[in-house]
C-alpha cells in the first residue's frame, strides 16, 4: 500500500518507524521542527509590547502549566504534551494549532506591522487573535463608524467644492 505521499505502509496496522513526507501543495516544508515553531510563537507572544502574559510566571498563572515547562517550550526543548499546548494556547486566547503553525497561523498576505499599508504602529495583526469575538466586534464596529464618518465628510467637502 502507498500513502498519499508515495511512501509504503505496512499492510496491517501502522508502523511506528514510518515517516511521512511533505504533501506538495498541502503540507508546507517549514524547515523547522514543531518545537522550534512553538518556541518562536511563545517568545513572540510573551515578549510583544503590551502583552498581558509577559513572563513565564504570568503564563503559568493563566494556563496552569508550570514555569519550568513554559521555559523548556520557549527554549525549543521537546516533550510538551498536547494538553499543555492547548492550555497555553487558551491562556493567549488562541487555538492550539495556532501555536504550532509558523507565525501563529497568520497567512503571509495578512497585514503586518512592518507593512506600509498596516496603519497601526503599536498593534500587530496576529495580536488581534488574542481578543475574544465580542472585543473584535466592538473594534470592528468602531472602525466602521469612523470610516463612515470620514467618507461622509469627504463627500460633503467635494460637494461644497463643486
Amino acid at each position: 500500500m502507498s500513502s498519499p505521499c508515495g511512501h509504503s505502509q505496512p499492510k496491517y496496522g501502522l508502523s511506528s518507524t514510518r515517516t511521512w513526507g511533505v504533501v506538495p501543495g498541502i503540507v508546507p516544508n517549514m524547515g523547522k521542527t514543531v518545537d522550534q515553531v512553538l518556541a518562536e510563537n511563545l517568545n513572540r507572544l510573551i515578549t510583544s509590547p503590551g502583552s498581558a502574559l509577559a513572563s513565564n510566571a504570568a503564563v503559568e498563572k493563566k494556563s496552569g502549566v508550570g514555569q519550568a515547562t513554559v521555559d523548556r517550550a520557549r527554549k525549543s526543548q521537546p516533550g510538551l504534551s498536547i494538553a499543555k499546548v492547548e492550555a497555553i494556547a487558551r491562556a493567549f486566547g488562541l487555538d492550539a494549532w495556532q501555536l504550532l503553525a509558523p507565525d501563529l497561523g497568520v497567512a503571509p498576505d495578512s497585514p503586518a506591522q512592518d507593512d506600509p499599508k498596516w496603519p497601526f504602529h503599536r498593534v500587530r495583526a496576529q495580536d488581534l487573535q488574542a481578543l475574544d469575538e465580542l472585543d473584535l466586534g466592538l473594534i470592528e464596529e468602531r472602525i466602521v463608524t469612523l470610516l463612515d464618518r470620514a467618507k461622509r465628510a469627504d463627500a460633503k467637502k467635494r460637494a461644497s467644492a463643486a
